[in-house]
């Protein structure tokens, strides 16, 4: 059998049998408190970061 042949098999398979793990794990992935709350245990802080610096609205012109 050719490697095309097992790939085609392969997929046609996972179609017919979905494995019920990866959908439950796609929506943890995708729920954002669930993504936060998975930085915070690895040590980050989100909510007490530095601000970045306000970028200006008006177009000055540099100085020389």
């Amino acid at each position: 059998m050719g490697r095309q042949a097992k790939l085609k098999r392969q997929r046609r398979q996972q179609r017919q049998n979905p494995p019920a793990d990866s959908s439950t794990s796609r929506d943890q992935d995708a729920d954002p408190t669930h993504f936060v709350e998975r930085l915070e245990k690895e040590g980050y802080r989100i909510k007490s970061g530095p601000r970045c610096p306000e970028i200006p609205e008006d177009d000055e012109k540099p100085q020389l």
